[in-house]
């Protein structure tokens, strides 16, 4: 069996960095493994690769029409089993050069899609939204599988008319449980004191992360606690990198927070970093699953996330944290001061966030990549 996976970059990042380790399982388990990836940057990996320059998340017909050809060319050489997409522009190319080569080709080839969380909200105008919106209905036609991150990804994708029940099944996103955290003193190299709540999260720093609306909530979140007299040391710490970071900086300086949110930059570290933290947040304006959410809710940590696509799977409003509106960094301000204010809820809903994340499915914790690799199998139709 030979299988190829297209998606439109590798960054760091929650669906490119699954991907990799997905394809480092077959290729281990001597599964023919072949991935194709574009965006502006190249990686080295023990599997067989193509790199296309064209392939760009950006739309532009001249350049997309070029990388349709070349994974045209790429599919006559290789002769796949199954042509697995990734991600929304990946998606969309990947598959219709699936469908010309099933058809003067190779009849059998299966065609999948994961989309990594859909984009009808948060991302586009109304117009363009609608557009790709049309481009996903009329291609989930020449799609044999569809693969949503979880069940409300698969709800929302439904009720916009993606194909039906029938095409689409629910995979998560793996994690790796085992937590390996080291003992360092990550507080004392951000000059966090130890009687202070650390509120954080990890993101891309792109807008559609919604990060800027957790910055705007400190104020409010500090104004609220001064109104109840509350006295509460408390930070925020940013963990991650993207084009609205000046943004985000600059934010602070108008809202007179400098120093009390921290930008750690991209770590290697990420779980020691959310460990440390109190509350984790997840301030999205839409979300296919949040793999940031799932590590915060193994490491026993209360949620604050935006009511949007996947989150609303792994946060139940009142039970390990709490739901918000999107874009409002008041509400964000007043479930975290109803946590933080509360000693025992922080340890009720860190304790609910645990309970969660390890159920089990399949004899496998249910966000583990061992269950995704064990569904994908099955799709795949490998069996060992």
């Amino acid at each position: 069996m030979k299988i190829i996976h297209i998606i439109t970059r590798i960054d760091r990042g929650g669906s490119s960095e699954n991907l990799i380790d997905i394809c480092n399982r077959l290729h281990d388990d001597g599964i023919d493994v072949c991935l194709i990836y574009g965006g502006d940057t190249t990686r080295s990996f023990k599997f067989k690769n193509y790199y296309i320059s064209s392939l760009k998340r950006e739309i532009n017909l001249k350049r997309d029409f070029k990388s349709f050809i070349e994974i045209v060319d790429i599919l006559k050489l290789e002769r796949p089993d199954i042509l697995h997409t990734h991600t929304s522009k990946a998606g969309i190319i990947g598959r219709w050069a699936g469908f010309i080569y099933k058809i003067f080709y190779n009849r059998k080839i299966k065609i999948i899609h994961t989309p990594h969380g859909h984009i009808f909200y948060g991302y586009f105008g109304f117009i363009k939204t609608k557009f790709f919106i049309f481009l996903e209905i009329i291609t989930s036609f020449i799609t044999d599988i569809l693969v949503a991150l979880t069940q409300n990804e698969k709800k929302e994708s439904i009720k916009a008319g993606v194909s039906n029940e029938k095409k689409w099944i629910v995979i998560p996103a793996g994690i790796n449980y085992n937590l390996n955290l080291s003992n360092k003193d990550i507080k004392a190299e951000f000059n966090i004191r130890d009687d202070e709540i650390v509120i954080g999260s990890v993101a891309r720093f792109e807008p559609i992360k919604g990060i800027e609306y957790f910055v705007r909530s400190y104020k409010y979140l500090r104004n609220i606690l001064k109104i109840k007299g509350i006295k509460l040391n408390f930070c925020y710490l940013l963990v991650g990198d993207g084009s609205q970071l000046n943004y985000l900086r600059k934010i602070c300086e108008e809202d007179g927070i400098t120093g009390k949110v921290i930008f750690t930059g991209w770590r290697d570290d990420v779980y020691d970093l959310i460990n440390m933290m109190d509350i984790y947040v997840q301030p999205s304006l839409n979300e296919g699953m949040g793999r940031g959410v799932v590590i915060a809710e193994l490491l026993s940590k209360p949620i604050v996330a935006s009511a949007v696509c996947g989150l609303k799977d792994l946060v139940i409003d009142g039970y390990n944290g709490y739901l918000v509106e999107p874009k409002n960094p008041l509400d964000i301000a007043m479930k975290l001061e109803s946590i933080i204010s509360d000693k025992e809820k922080i340890n009720t809903f860190g304790k609910n966030s645990f309970e969660l994340v390890n159920r089990e499915s399949y004899g496998f914790k249910y966000y583990s990549v061992e269950r995704e690799y064990f569904l994908l199998k099955k799709i795949y139709g490998i069996n060992f």
